[in-house]
């Protein structure tokens, strides 16, 4: 007699929205005919015009601004959506489709600009760094931290602000929630953490004195599985 209710990862979201909607549709006696047509509103808006038909626009779902998405990919690391925000952000301001190959150039853009990497003093190939492929080294990761946070010239505060805020906070939230819980470490530490079998890491910002916030970045790397307690 209860009640329990499952998420479920769907890979075709569009399609599944829209599947779920016409089930809806007919359950309350509304006919619905043809199968699903995924566009853009603009392409849709002119075709039926074409067609001498009425377009309308029976829903609308905006999605959550980009620094409450970047800030949830970044307190719980959802890697799938940070290499979604990046092809799709890349591919906005190049005003062309959605790739990797898009989205790399323009991190490897970033880099170059920043902190002042090359593509040849790295390897960066995902949105999300969940590759055996990708070689940063800590001493970059520190750079590329103080820039994203707005310690050098350069970055906008606004930008550096909510990239700081989308970070986890030792003892309080996101994947450090049961991490530096001690009453002089709680809420002191700003990090992101990053898991493969045999990669550890912990980079981020220690404010312990806000006036000279300390950057770091602790990556271990091994050729057998390791755990995150023992490192």
């Amino acid at each position: 007699g209860a009640e329990v209710t499952t998420q479920l990862l769907v890979k075709e979201r569009t399609f599944d929205a829209a599947h779920v909607l016409r089930a809806a549709l007919r359950a309350h006696g509304v006919t619905v005919n043809g199968d699903v047509h995924v566009a853009e509103l603009s392409d849709f808006v002119g075709a039926t015009a074409s067609a001498g038909g009425l377009p309308a626009e029976l829903g609308r779902h905006d999605s959550a601004a980009l620094a409450a998405i970047v800030r949830s990919i970044n307190k719980h690391s959802i890697n799938w959506l940070a290499d979604r925000v990046i092809m799709t952000a890349a591919a906005l301001s190049r005003r062309t489709s959605p790739s990797m190959d898009v989205a790399l150039d323009a991190m490897y853009a970033w880099l170059a600009r920043h902190p002042k990497l090359t593509k040849g003093e790295l390897t960066v190939d995902t949105g999300s760094g969940l590759s055996y492929r990708t070689r940063i080294s800590p001493h970059e990761l520190v750079s590329i931290i103080r820039n994203a946070a707005g310690f050098t010239d350069g970055t906008d505060p606004k930008l550096a602000h909510a990239w700081l805020d989308s970070l986890s906070i030792a003892g309080t939230d996101g994947t450090l929630i049961h991490r530096f819980r001690t009453p002089d470490m709680r809420g002191h530490i700003h990090g992101k953490t990053g898991s493969l079998s045999t990669v550890i890491a912990l980079s981020g910002v220690l404010d312990v004195d806000p006036m000279r916030p300390l950057v770091f970045s602790i990556v271990t790397n091994g050729d057998r599985p390791l755990a995150k307690s023992y490192i």
